[in-house]
C-alpha cells in the first residue's frame, strides 16, 4: 500500500518505512564491538606488477628471488564477539609497498594479531581487487583460531544503545522492553537513546538478553520528517498532535483539538510566517517529542 506523502513548502521527501521487526533491528548493547586484528604478509604471483625494492623480502621467511611478483601488504579482518574457532571470515588487504597492483595476488598464509599481541586468525588465498588496484579481498579467506574475548553471557547488567535518536520512539521502547519483562529485569533511562538494564530473576543472562533482542518491535509508519538544511516538513502516514498550549519563539501555539498532518502542516507555516529559523522549528520538535504529544514520531534527515 502507497502511502500518502503531505509535503510542506513544495520540497518533496521520500516516503519512510519503518521494515525492523525485532530491537535487535534497532539498536546494539553498548559492550557488543568489533575488533580489527591484522598483520603484514606477502602477496605472490603478481607477474612483474610487485615492489620495486626489497620491502617484501624483509617480511618474508622464505628466500625471495624475484621482489617484481610479490608485495608487501597489510591484512585485516573485523573481528566479532561471538565469532567461534574455525569460522571463516573476509579479508582485507592493501599494499604498503611500491607494488602497481594486486591482481591474480594470491596471499600467503598470514597471522593476524591484536592489540594483546595474539593471534586471532590466520589469513591466506586469492585477492580480488576492489575500486583500486592495490586494496583487494578474500572471501571467507581468514579462519578464527581464537575467539574474542567475551563475558556477555555471565553479565547480569548492560546497556542497550538504541539506534535512532527519536525521543519519542525510544521511550515507547522503554516502556515495551519494561511491560515485557517487568518481573525480570530493572531498566533505566540513561538519556534518550540509552537504557541500563539489569537482570534481577532467576533466568540466565544470556538467555534474557537473547530474548530482548527478539522482542518484536511495531512499524512506526506515522512520521513528521524534519530537513534540518532548510527548515522544511513532510509528513508520512497519519501523525497527529495533541490538544495544548505550545511556546515557539515567544509565541503561544493553541491546539483547540488533536490535530492531523494537515493541521501539523498549517502550524509549520505559520510559524515559518512569523519569522521561526529552523533551530526553532527543530527545537519545538524535540520539545513535542519530549513531552510525548505526538502520536508518532520524528524522523530528522
Amino acid at each position: 500500500m502507497i502511502k500518502k506523502i503531505i509535503i510542506c513548502c513544495a520540497i518533496l521527501f521520500a516516503p519512510v518505512f519503518c521494515y525492523s521487526k525485532t530491537l535487535k533491528d534497532v539498536s546494539k548493547w553498548r559492550d557488543i564491538r568489533t575488533n580489527t586484528v591484522y598483520g603484514y604478509g606477502i602477496v605472490v604471483g603478481l607477474d612483474g606488477q610487485g615492489d620495486k625494492d626489497k620491502t617484501s623480502a624483509t617480511l618474508s621467511d622464505t628466500p625471495i628471488t624475484n621482489t617484481k611478483n610479490q608485495a608487501s601488504v597489510l591484512v585485516s579482518i573485523n573481528l566479532k564477539s561471538g565469532y567461534t574457532t574455525g569460522k571463516e571470515v573476509d579479508v582485507d588487504v592493501s599494499s604498503i609497498g611500491t607494488a602497481k597492483s594486486l591482481k591474480n595476488g594470491y596471499l600467503l598464509p598470514t597471522p593476524l594479531k591484536g592489540l594483546d599481541g595474539v593471534v586471532y586468525a590466520i589469513a591466506k588465498g586469492n585477492i580480488v581487487i576492489n575500486d583500486k588496484p592495490l586494496n583487494g579481498s578474500i572471501f571467507n579467506g581468514a579462519i578464527i583460531e581464537k575467539e574474542a574475548p567475551n563475558n556477555l553471557s555471565t553479565s547480569n547488567m548492560r546497556e542497550l544503545i538504541m539506534n535512532d535518536n527519536s525521543i519519542s520512539t525510544n521511550i515507547n521502547v522503554f516502556n515495551l522492553i519494561k511491560n515485557k519483562f517487568k518481573e525480570e529485569i530493572n531498566i533505566d533511562l540513561i538519556n534518550e537513546n540509552v537504557f541500563r538494564i539489569k537482570n534481577i530473576g532467576n533466568k540466565e543472562s544470556y538467555v534474557l538478553w537473547s530474548e530482548i533482542e527478539l522482542l518484536p518491535i511495531e512499524n512506526e509508519d506515522n512520521l513528521i520528517i524534519f530537513d534540518k538544511k532548510n527548515g522544511n516538513i513532510g509528513i508520512s502516514g497519519n501523525p497527529t498532535l495533541k490538544q495544548g498550549f505550545y511556546l515557539v519563539r515567544d509565541k503561544t501555539v493553541k491546539v483547540e483539538t488533536k490535530s492531523g498532518p494537515d493541521k501539523i502542516i498549517e502550524i509549520f507555516k505559520s510559524l515559518r510566517l512569523l519569522g521561526a529559523s529552523k533551530d526553532e522549528l527543530l527545537d519545538f520538535l524535540k520539545m513535542l517529542e519530549l513531552n510525548q504529544s505526538i502520536n508518532g514520531s520524528v524522523k530528522i534527515i
